[in-house]
């Protein structure tokens, strides 16, 4: 009996203990007293018991909240523009041991002259102790951070996922948005366009393809979308002038909609639970577009 308790808290150290536990409790009343001690302490910290079987240490979140310094440099190299965003800061050093962490970000358009410097909240999901997945839908999208000095890639949290497509081929998705002026990015430019991830089923997915179109005042429309099997996620923004940041979720949304306008289309369909305001305030509502016929 006490075997088959303490099994049911995983405490495997103590399997080949077993039968000294029960000779000591058939001995005295002393040690009758020890080991119900001992399972009223087990029963008290169920965790702790479990985490006994892992070498691990205590159980971590792997999602986390950090106050960075963000810094946005341009260079120019053999007639590309290579954005370097450079996340710093002591939560930076103390968490990942290195002094910053680096994002990448090519552009055959020349961008503004000016670096940016700034301090903001992020979001950070560190893959040593896993990939979070709280619904049946990714929820948020993440660019791949690194450094020299880090054996492992951190993905920071980016935009929210506003558009589920109720297929799982690319092609009909494809077809549509063509005839409505949508461009697909060729494969061998989708470097340009920034990888963004998204966690799903234990994995960090990379985005599979890019759709952009023109919008006035120097701004374009930009879909990326996941295929995860049974179905496909997206994420809608309009793109400011380069250096390009994501805005007006909204608005893009609502763009890639009417394209599909007669194929069952449900505006503001799931919850995602991924409300925020973009860099220049418009506002997320939380609600993704559910697109069921293709």
């Amino acid at each position: 009996m006490y075997r088959a308790f303490l099994q049911s808290y995983g405490i495997d150290t103590y399997y080949s203990s077993y039968s000294l536990l029960h000779n000591a409790f058939m001995m005295n009343t002393k040690g009758r007293i020890l080991i119900v001690a001992a399972l009223l302490i087990l029963l008290a910290f169920p965790v702790t018991a479990r985490n006994l079987r892992t070498s691990r240490g205590p159980l971590v979140n792997p999602r986390m909240e950090l106050t960075v310094l963000e810094d946005r440099t341009v260079i120019e190299e053999d007639g590309e523009y290579i954005v370097k965003t450079t996340l710093s800061g002591p939560s930076i050093r103390q968490r990942f041991g290195v002094d910053a962490l680096h994002h990448t970000a090519r552009s055959t358009t020349r961008p503004p002259e000016r670096d940016r410097v700034s301090v903001r909240e992020i979001e950070i999901i560190d893959p040593r102790y896993g990939i979070p997945c709280s619904s049946k839908y990714p929820r948020w999208t993440y660019e791949a951070y690194g450094a020299p000095l880090l054996r492992f890639t951190v993905f920071v949290r980016a935009d929210p996922i506003n558009l589920v497509f109720n297929t799982g081929s690319e092609w009909p998705v494809s077809r549509k948005l063509g005839r409505d002026g949508w461009e697909r990015c060729p494969t061998w430019r989708i470097y340009e366009a920034n990888i963004n991830f998204v966690p799903y089923r234990g994995r960090m997915y990379a985005q599979d393809s890019n759709y952009f179109k023109d919008r006035w005042g120097g701004e374009r429309y930009h879909l990326r979308t996941w295929d995860l099997g049974s179905f496909i996620v997206g994420q809608a923004h309009v793109d400011t002038p380069i250096p390009h940041k994501a805005c007006k979720y909204e608005n893009a949304e609502a763009q890639v909609a009417s394209a599909f306008w007669y194929r069952g289309v449900r505006r503001n369909a799931l919850w995602l639970a991924n409300t925020c305001r973009d860099c220049l305030g418009y506002w997320c509502n939380g609600w993704a577009t559910n697109i069921r016929y293709l």
